[in-house]
């Protein structure tokens, strides 16, 4: 069966509209992605072909139909020593029509080879294990992976004993609940998290909530890169079209002591509901950051003060640099059992550092939200894109 591939462009609508209901049809649990728009915009502006940090989906054509797609999200990598970024991409989402007919069971593979075909340096940074279909596929074709931590707090650790339905896998926020659940600590926040709080924010620390980047976080930026062996991209270009401004899901957070800024973060929420995982609870993610390793407590400590009186019960973060896993543990984060990893094409994985000196948060590949809808069809978010436990 031979197939052709092309981006996306709004002439293939109706193809992706067809693809959608013979997957709905067969019963498919990804039924929805083939309405989700990937382009990645500003508010009411058209996707501009030419940035270098932009959203594309590569499409599998048989005839006129749709088969299958990829998320082809071109990115830039900032490596210590080096004076200009590489090119790779982030791939996500991936769909065939296999999970509907077996007769498509080539179409993954194909599509796997073009985007390598178009671009050879990628990665995958997603919480899919290795014995996921996607993970097997990118193993055969020979990709590295390493996992990558993921470090929760317990606000109301009572809370998240009792609906964390997993939590056999997790000893040390067990032990946190039942000791919290002894002293009746089950309704307000923890007394150690209030402590914590009091000790771990400077009163010189200045905290202001922005609603875009541009204009005064290319300074962080400047400041920081030397000091990681491996970074994606952060400048304010950057980060307003992976942050929207407008995207009232995100808190933006600008960190100063005094005069001098410090860094910046990124933070959301999700409300679980009856999920097999995490039950009913609402959880604060740490979404994404940046400052030099140095002011990696505070700028975490400012995402705590900040969700903790927003009632969540359960904080999660993932880095993979050693400082910030370091500062979040004196922070009374622990690491949790997690599917997450890093995976490395051929082709970049050479280039790399070790992983303790690559700044990876939940910010990089698909970001700390569900995959968003950028035009007027469809569904606006995943169940699963975006989650990184």
């Amino acid at each position: 069966m031979r197939h052709r591939f092309d981006f996306e462009t709004p002439n293939h609508r109706g193809a992706l509209e067809r693809f959608a209901v013979r997957l709905r049809r067969a019963g498919a649990a990804e039924a929805q992605w083939p309405l989700r728009f990937s382009w990645n915009r500003l508010p009411g502006m058209p996707p501009d072909p030419s940035f270098p940090v932009r959203r594309r989906r590569l499409l599998a054509l048989e005839g006129e139909e749709v088969r299958g797609a990829v998320n082809f999200f071109e990115h830039q990598l900032w490596l210590a020593g080096c004076a200009e970024p590489i090119a790779f991409v982030w791939p996500n989402g991936m769909i065939s029509e296999s999970v509907a007919d077996q007769a498509y069971t080539t179409v993954a593979p194909a599509l796997l080879r073009a985007a390598l075909k178009r671009q050879p340096r990628q990665m995958a940074f997603a919480p899919i294990g290795t014995e996921q279909a996607i993970s097997k596929l990118l193993i055969s074709h020979r990709w590295r992976h390493q996992p990558v931590p993921v470090l929760a707090l317990p606000v109301r650790s009572a809370r998240v004993v009792r609906e964390l339905r997993r939590l056999s896998r997790y000893p040390k926020l067990r032990i946190a609940g039942r000791v919290a659940a002894a002293v009746g600590l089950i309704s307000v926040v923890d007394l150690g998290l209030v402590g914590l709080r009091r000790l771990c924010c400077p009163r010189d620390l200045r905290v202001d909530e922005v609603d875009r980047f541009a204009g005064w976080s290319d300074a962080i930026w400047d400041a920081a890169r030397p000091f990681y062996g491996a970074l994606t991209r952060r400048d304010g270009a950057a980060l307003d079209c992976l942050f929207r401004p407008g995207d009232q899901r995100l808190i933006r957070l600008k960190v100063s002591r005094g005069s001098r800024l410090l860094g910046w973060i990124v933070l959301t929420m999700r409300d679980y509901i009856d999920d097999p995982d995490f039950g009913n609870l609402r959880t604060g993610i740490l979404g994404d950051c940046l400052a030099p390793p140095a002011a990696a407590g505070a700028l975490i400590a400012s995402g705590v003060a900040r969700l903790a009186p927003m009632g969540v019960d359960l904080i999660v973060a993932t880095f993979s640099h050693s400082a910030w896993i370091a500062q979040s543990r004196q922070l009374g984060f622990v690491p949790v059992p997690t599917t997450t990893r890093l995976f490395t094409s051929m082709a970049i994985a050479p280039l790399l550092p070790q992983l303790s000196s690559f700044h990876l948060t939940r910010g990089d590949c698909d970001g700390p939200l569900a995959y968003e809808q950028a035009d007027e069809g469809g569904t606006s978010q995943s169940d699963d894109a975006g989650r990184r436990e």
